[in-house]
């Protein structure tokens, strides 16, 4: 059990860093929902088939987004400032910061999907379960 609260520690922890840093967040959240609602929302000029249509290229948008930004970048900018060395002395079992890092980028995704349905409910685009 001592583990699992580790673990949930640094995700949180991961969560929190990732959701304050605005040059991941932007790029992962922001740009799908802008996308969007210009050319998803704008230019299907109200047919609702194409609107579902990139709704539907938008949504895998902004799951890959989190991805190269949130994830990819971040790891990256950690190991050129030799914070991963840091990590490894301290206490942490071994797939603790990744298990961090992918609960951060699933935290983005999940917003951010969240969000674009939003902005498709309120865009007039009616989802009809299957």
């Amino acid at each position: 059990m001592h583990t699992l609260l580790v673990y949930v520690r640094e995700a949180r922890a991961q969560i929190v860093s990732t959701w304050r840093t605005p040059q991941f967040l932007i790029p992962s959240v922001a740009l799908p929902l802008l996308f969007y609602g210009v050319m998803g929302l704008g230019l299907s000029k109200g047919r609702e088939e194409i609107a579902h249509m990139m709704l539907a290229n938008y949504v895998i948008f902004a799951a890959i987004a989190p991805a190269m930004f949130g994830f990819g970048a971040a790891v990256a900018a950690e190991r050129e400032a030799k914070l991963i060395e840091l990590k490894q002395i301290a206490p942490l079992p071994a797939g603790g910061y990744l298990a961090g890092r992918l609960a951060a980028a699933l935290a983005l995704v999940a917003s951010a999907i969240g969000l674009l349905g939003v902005l498709a409910y309120f865009g007039g685009v009616v989802m009809v379960p299957w």
